[in-house]
């Protein structure tokens, strides 16, 4: 995914770029909300972008359903005793033919 623009639904006025991409067999699509890398541990760590490649990369033979829990529980374990910093969204499509 090249083509993009501004975070969506950030500015009402944002212009964004038209691109396409064909998933492959097998591909999956991830979409979610910044409260994912944003995730903060006690310590005042990010969860950040590393963690969600590498928790692609262990559960994304997972079913969707899987794949967004699997994320999701991992993001709130690292916040631990600190509690959720923001929301954490993920909506994951995988192309099967």
């Amino acid at each position: 995914l090249e083509e993009g623009g501004n975070i969506l639904g950030i500015i009402a006025a944002s212009r964004y770029a038209r691109g396409e991409v064909t998933l492959e067999p097998g591909d999956v699509l991830l979409l979610y909300t910044d409260g994912v890398p944003e995730g903060m541990s006690p310590a005042s760590e990010l969860w950040g972008d590393h963690r969600l490649l590498a928790a692609l990369q262990t559960h994304g033979r997972e079913t969707c359903d899987a794949l967004v829990h699997s994320i999701a529980n991992l993001v709130r374990d690292f916040e631990a005793e600190r509690g959720p910093a923001d929301d954490v969204t993920l909506i994951a499509v995988r192309r099967t033919h």
